[in-house]
């Protein structure tokens, strides 16, 4: 072997291992956020649950889909099936269809507590269709859940169902979020 095909072998070699090394960053980068939990402190978010799919539809599922969840921005490792069906029950809350809209207010009512306001707040990618076809997706909080009587923004599905799923959602992310 001369030195030049020696030197042409170790650039080929180089860039298979960098081409390699870059592929996880590039495949990860098709993912989209679908769902969010954030823990919210005097109206600051301090902790964060968020799930990525590499589809936005809730409705569709091929064998080459990919799901992962963060907590504060790190990868956790969580049984896929639960992932699969936090995913899947998001069509329940993540369009007009199912919610009839969502309700967002501030509550009025006299509170004598001191200390922050704390609450969740769950968002998720929000759909909008025309014609079958996925014209617009937004994310979009859905549901929130005051953690003590300072917490004011209330926001909730205008329909039961989507309500009940949403809650399923938040409950569950909630518990995976204090169990780290």
């Amino acid at each position: 072997m001369t030195a030049s095909t020696h030197l042409r072998f170790i650039a080929l070699v180089l860039t298979l291992a960098f081409a390699l090394a870059l592929t996880p960053m590039v495949r990860a980068g098709d993912m989209q956020l679908v769902l969010k939990l954030e823990q919210v402190v005097d109206g600051k978010a301090v902790r964060n649950l968020s799930l990525y799919a590499t589809r936005i539809d809730p409705n569709t599922r091929a064998s080459g889909d990919r799901l992962h969840l963060e907590i504060d921005g790190k990868r956790v490792q969580v049984p896929d099936a639960l992932l699969q069906r936090l995913n899947h029950a998001r069509r329940e809350y993540s369009y007009d269809t199912f919610t009839n809209g969502i309700h967002n207010t501030e509550r009025r009512s006299m509170c004598m507590m001191a200390g922050p306001a704390v609450g969740d707040v769950l968002s998720v990618r929000y759909l909008t269709w025309k014609n079958h076809k996925i014209t617009h997706s937004e994310m979009k909080p859905v549901l929130s859940l005051p953690g003590n009587c300072l917490f004011a923004e209330q926001i909730r599905p205008e329909s039961d169902a989507s309500m009940i799923a949403a809650t399923h959602a938040l409950a569950t992310l909630q518990t995976l979020r204090d169990m780290r």
